[in-house]
Formats: structure tokens, C-alpha cells, sequence
């Protein structure tokens, strides 16, 4: 019986866990739960089952969530921590801890880093909102953290990181360490991985499906702003861009930064202005959604429409009323600070008793189906009556009327007659007319025949004619070529006979020269130059 207990209680706990894994139950339901497991157990699990049973939850609970839960499951230290360690290499590159390697990670007694070198930066990273942090490695938590650098304001930082770290809410980023000198001053907050509500809202399939999960996690953000304002806490600067969105579409609230212990009204307003931004972000894109009631959009506009541009909030004076708004809205239940349009009540009138309504609409169906067919035999009667004396009417009318066509018609028969005697007459005029018109067509076609043969033959004539004389030009061409060709050799010709003579001349005078005859000499050189 003790094995049996044991084994059933085994399961149990499985099987919490799993629901709580596959958030079917909320973390508060799955702890009372895990404690009355826990009673029933009198044998402490074993190490591969605290290893199966806790690694799914590695990615699902908080660091705070899963120490509970260990301590609830009553382990020992060495036992109920998973000794996951990552090499040094990796830490130098950045890598974060992998949850689905903690079976083959290696084991060994913990060994604490001194709070000056706890946390390793890794990169920088910049949210939509434009502020920048620090993705830093937790060497003793083995956990990616997010500092917040205190910057050139410490002390401003330093103290919002204060307030905010009395804060526990499930979607407000927790702070897990203020760091107040150093070079990593400034504020350690939970990292969230998730997308920013801005894009989320962008990326969001127009269903309405996804209208509703929006505005589920308004209400969620609603619920976190409506715990910090009774901490005396104000945001100070709420907007899309500032809710992180994860995977199960839970929301963190980020950017602290601006947070003040100062709730009076103004600044309780300017975070209710934040979440009006976001429903009008939400409003815009989901439009067009299609099965929503326009009504219902209508009235989710008057949200924003009713508010003051100013930034006087009045109809809602506090976040609470205006996530009791939302969450009406919801539900299809009245509202109170904004008002409702007659379509819209008659709407929620409707769906809400829409049995009654259509019952009712049955039963007067009914009855008057009734009514009228009681009374329909009277009416039939006196219908049938009054159908049969139309139709004897009808038919003395008729008779006469086409008496009257006949004789009509025998008159028109008559004219149609004479007239189509008279057009038979005209069409043989006009064919006699077109018979003459087609043979002067006929004798003006042959003479246009015979000028154009005439035409073709002056053509061939001037043809042969223009050929002849290309003839003629051609040999003129080449005798005027053959007259130049002569012309040019005799000129040639010439030319060399008085260069040899002109030759001659001064071998001559050369040697009339050597021999003292120098005017014989002259005489000759006188005649070369004119052959020249």
C-alpha cells in the first residue's frame, strides 16, 4: 500500500507540473497543489526525477517561482539545484544558458563570484523607446540579466530603480540588484525576450481573435499600473513601445526610468494617457475586423474620442476604472465611464437575451400566422367573387376591342396594299435607272483600260530612252578619259626627252668649263634651264 501511495503520489506531481508547464493552471493554484502532493509523499524523489521533472520549468517560472517550488518539493540544497554551468569560452563570447543541454552540462560544487565581477556584460541593446542597456551575463545565477547604466543622473536612476524594486507584480519587470558605484552602476532588471506591444500590434493578424488578446493584455497592463499607483508609484512614461510581449502573449512592463513616488493627479492621468495611446494603436489597426459589430468598434473609439486631448483624463480618474471599462467592453456588459450609443445597447440587449428575443419573435410568427389564417377564408371568398366578375368584364371587353382591331386592321391591310403597289412601281423606275448608270460605268472602265495601256507603252518608251542615253553618257565618259590618259603621256614624254637633253647641256658646260671655254659653258647651262 506504501508503494502504491508513493507512485500515485509521483504522478500527481508529474502532472502538476506539466499543467503548470503548459500554464493550464496558474503558478498560486499549482503551489497549494504541490503542497498537498508533498504531504502525501513520505519518499523524497530522486535525483533523475527532480532533473525530469523541474528542466521544463527552467524556461516557464522565475527564478523566484522555481526556488518555491523547489522548496515546496522539500529537496536538498544538493539536490534541488540543477548544476548547470556554461565554459569559459562561452561566457566570453556571450552565450546564454541553454536549458535543453542541462542533462549533458557538467556538475560540480557551487562556486560564488565576488559581487564586483557577478555580472558580465555582453552587448548592448536598444529598445524601440530609444534607451539603451546592457544584456549582461548573472555568473552566479547563470541567468541573462538587463542593467540599466546609471548614467550621467545616478542618483535619479538609481532611485527609480528603488522604487520599482518593492514592486512584485507578475507584469512588471522585477529588479533583481541595484549596483550603486562602480563601472556597472545602475539597475539590474529581469530580461525579458518577447516583442515589443508596438509591433505586436503591427504584426497582428485584423481577426477577432487577436482584437481580444490585445486588449487582454491592456487589461493585464491595466492591472500592473493599477498596482504600482496603490504603491504610490507612477510609471511616468507608458507607451507600446515599453510593454514587452512573450510568447504566451504575457506582458512585462520595462522602462522604470521615469518612475516617481509622485500619484496626485496629473501624473496618474499621463500614465492613463499611456494606455489610451496603446487602445488607439490597437483601435487603428483593428479597424476592419471582420464579424465585430461596427457598434462595438464605435464604442472601443469613444474610449480615446472622450478623453480630453489636453491630458485631463476626467473620464477616467483612475487606471482601475478604465480596465473595468475594457474588461465591460469584454464581456458586453454596461459600461460606466463611457457613454453607450442606442445601437450599441439595443446590440448588447439582443445578444444578451437573445434566447428571450427569439422566442418571442417565434411566438408572434405564430400568432399572426394564426390570425391570418383564420381570417384568410372570408377574404378568400369574396376574393373569388370579385375575380369572377372582373373576369366576365374582362372578357365583354375584350370581345368588343377585338371586333374594333379587326376592322382596323382590315383598313390597314387596304393601304398597306396600295402603298406596296406604288413601291413596286418606284423600285422598277429605279432599277431601269441603275441598269443605264451600270453600262456608262461599264464603257468609262474600257477607255480608262485603253489610256492606261497608252500609258504603260509611253513608259516603256522613255524607258528604253533614258537607257540609251545612260549608253551614250558612259562612252562620252570614256572617251574624255582615254583623250586625258594621251594627253598625260605625251606630256610625260616630252618631259623626259628635256631632261636628257637638258642632261646633256650641262655634261657639256661641265666640260667647256674644265677646258677655260666659260661663255661656251654659259651658252649651255642658259639652254638646260629652258628645257627645265
Amino acid at each position: 500500500m506504501v508503494g502504491l501511495r508513493v507512485a500515485d503520489s509521483g504522478e500527481r506531481i508529474s502532472d502538476i507540473l506539466s499543467r503548470l508547464t503548459e500554464r493550464e493552471i496558474t503558478f498560486q493554484e499549482a503551489a497549494q497543489s504541490l503542497r498537498a502532493a508533498s504531504d502525501d509523499r513520505s519518499v523524497p524523489l530522486s535525483r533523475d526525477d527532480q532533473h525530469r521533472l523541474l528542466e521544463p520549468l527552467l524556461n516557464v517560472l522565475s527564478s523566484e517561482q522555481f526556488e518555491e517550488i523547489n522548496a515546496i518539493l522539500k529537496l536538498s540544497t544538493a539536490d534541488s539545484t540543477l548544476d548547470v554551468t556554461i565554459a569559459s569560452e562561452d561566457v566570453q563570447q556571450g552565450t546564454t544558458l541553454d536549458p535543453s543541454n542541462v542533462d549533458h552540462a557538467p556538475t560540480h560544487a557551487f562556486r560564488p563570484i565576488p559581487e564586483a565581477h557577478r555580472y558580465r556584460r555582453v552587448k548592448t541593446i536598444t529598445r524601440p523607446n530609444g534607451a539603451e542597456y546592457w544584456l549582461a551575463k548573472d555568473l552566479n545565477a547563470q541567468r541573462d540579466v538587463l542593467l540599466q547604466p546609471a548614467g550621467s543622473d545616478r542618483h535619479h536612476t538609481l532611485a527609480a530603480g528603488q522604487l520599482v524594486g518593492g514592486l512584485e507584480h507578475p507584469n512588471i519587470a522585477p529588479v533583481y540588484s541595484i549596483i550603486p558605484g562602480g563601472d556597472d552602476a545602475g539597475v539590474i532588471y529581469r530580461f525579458n525576450e518577447g516583442t515589443p506591444l508596438s509591433e505586436w500590434i503591427a504584426a497582428a493578424p485584423v481577426t477577432p481573435l487577436a482584437l481580444r488578446q490585445s486588449l487582454n493584455m491592456v487589461v493585464s497592463l491595466c492591472d500592473a499600473l493599477a498596482y504600482a499607483h496603490s504603491k504610490q508609484i507612477a510609471h511616468g512614461s507608458v507607451k507600446a513601445e515599453n510593454v514587452v510581449v512573450g510568447d504566451f502573449h504575457e506582458i512585462q512592463l520595462e522602462s522604470w526610468e521615469d518612475a516617481t513616488a509622485d500619484t496626485t493627479a496629473d501624473v496618474m492621468h499621463e500614465d492613463i494617457r499611456g494606455i489610451l495611446d496603446i487602445v488607439n494603436d490597437i483601435t487603428g489597426h483593428f479597424r476592419n475586423t471582420p464579424h465585430v459589430p461596427k457598434a462595438e468598434l464605435r464604442l472601443l473609439e469613444r474610449f480615446i474620442i472622450s478623453t480630453p486631448s489636453n491630458g485631463d483624463s476626467s473620464r477616467f480618474q483612475t487606471v482601475k476604472a478604465l480596465r473595468n471599462d475594457l474588461i465591460a467592453w469584454l464581456h458586453r456588459t454596461p459600461l460606466h465611464h463611457v457613454s453607450e450609443p442606442y445601437s450599441y445597447r439595443c446590440m448588447r440587449f439582443l445578444l444578451k437575451y437573445r434566447k428571450a428575443v427569439i422566442a418571442s419573435l417565434v411566438l408572434t410568427i405564430v400568432a399572426g400566422a394564426t390570425f391570418l389564417y383564420a381570417a384568410s377564408g372570408v377574404r378568400d371568398a369574396r376574393l373569388l367573387l370579385n375575380q369572377t366578375n372582373f373576369r366576365l368584364e374582362q372578357r365583354h371587353t375584350a370581345l368588343a376591342d377585338q371586333i374594333t382591331e379587326l376592322s382596323t386592321a382590315i383598313e390597314e391591310a387596304a393601304t398597306e396594299e396600295e402603298r406596296a403597289t406604288a413601291a413596286t412601281n418606284a423600285a422598277d423606275q429605279q432599277e431601269r435607272l441603275l441598269i443605264k448608270e451600270t453600262k456608262a460605268d461599264d464603257i468609262a472602265a474600257e477607255e480608262l483600260r485603253l489610256a492606261t495601256l497608252e500609258l504603260s507603252k509611253q513608259t516603256a518608251i522613255s524607258t528604253i530612252a533614258s537607257k540609251q542615253a545612260s549608253l551614250d553618257a558612259e562612252k562620252a565618259q570614256e572617251a574624255a578619259n582615254a583623250a586625258k590618259t594621251a594627253r598625260n603621256e605625251l606630256t610625260t614624254r616630252q618631259y623626259e626627252s628635256n631632261e636628257v637633253q637638258a642632261q646633256d647641256a650641262i655634261t657639256d658646260a661641265t666640260r667647256l668649263l674644265s677646258n677655260d671655254e666659260p661663255t661656251s659653258a654659259l651658252v649651255r647651262l642658259v639652254f638646260a634651264a629652258d628645257l627645265i
